[in-house]
């Protein structure tokens, strides 16, 4: 995930995980893993190369906007 998203051109700004609660996939746990990011004009591209990945569940995006000076 985080190379996918260097390599888009994107910076990773911040990383973050958590064990999901009683959710096994295939007799694995499941974590969900969410990742800050900064660099592009849209993530549209980057949503779809994550959700291509072996393994990756489900991606979803929140636009955060950008911070007030």
């Amino acid at each position: 995930m985080l190379g996918e998203s260097t390599r888009g051109g994107y910076a990773v700004q911040r990383v973050t995980t958590r064990q999901l609660e009683a959710r096994a996939v295939g007799g694995v746990a499941a974590v969900a893993v969410t990742l800050e990011v900064q660099g592009q004009p849209g993530v549209e591209h980057l949503v779809t190369t994550l959700d291509a990945l072996p393994g990756i569940l489900e991606v979803t995006t929140t636009d955060l906007g950008q911070d007030a000076d």
